[in-house]
């Protein structure tokens, strides 16, 4: 890839994204704090939830800070992870929502996958969750007093990964997608 052609990506990324933050401000259904007044937000590339140090890690920045939502990406939960496990590695006062990776090419293959831990009590609503093929994803609805609150926890691999699709399929999932969500963390 030539400086070029990186130079033009991250412009086209730049208007796109300009674009993007220009429409959601002429929608006109911008609230001011329409859920909570204090609702904190946490995003943390985990590289392993399940290793007793990282969990313990994150244990002790929960406790500390109290966030009311936890994003994490690199999780290294797969499909075969027993609910002892998550158990385990899920703070005290917390829910853990874990989407792994999907791990049907490789078995072997470690990393990847997403979660969210939520503080409890929240309601959790009901979401139907799309998958992609060039990021990772975790979704979740939550139901506040007077509003509800789509979150989507994003985590784009980088180009060394095995899974890692071209820039040009992400931005055009990506752009598919984020139209109509409301809150989004990403991990690039």
């Amino acid at each position: 890839m030539t400086i070029h052609s990186i130079v033009f990506l991250c412009l086209r990324t730049v208007r796109f994204l300009g674009l993007l933050f220009s429409s959601l401000l002429l929608s006109g259904d911008i609230e001011v704090k329409p859920g909570p007044s204090n609702f904190t937000v946490c995003t943390l590339n985990t590289r392993s939830i399940l290793h007793p140090l990282h969990s313990a890690a994150l244990s002790g920045l929960v406790d500390l800070h109290k966030p009311d939502l936890v994003c994490l990406s690199e999780t290294w939960i797969k499909p075969t992870t027993t609910s002892t496990e998550l158990i385990n590695c899920t703070p005290p006062g917390y829910t853990f929502i874990s989407t792994p990776l999907n791990f049907t090419r490789n078995s072997s293959f470690t990393g990847g996958g997403t979660g969210i831990l939520i503080r409890e009590p929240f309601t959790q609503l009901p979401l139907s969750t799309p998958s992609f093929s060039s990021f990772e994803s975790s979704f979740l609805a939550l139901k506040f007093l007077h509003s509800n609150l789509l979150v989507f926890n994003i985590y784009h691999r980088p180009s060394s990964s095995t899974f890692s699709k071209p820039c040009s399929v992400f931005l055009d999932e990506f752009s598919s997608f984020f139209f109509q969500r409301p809150l989004l963390l990403m991990n690039f």
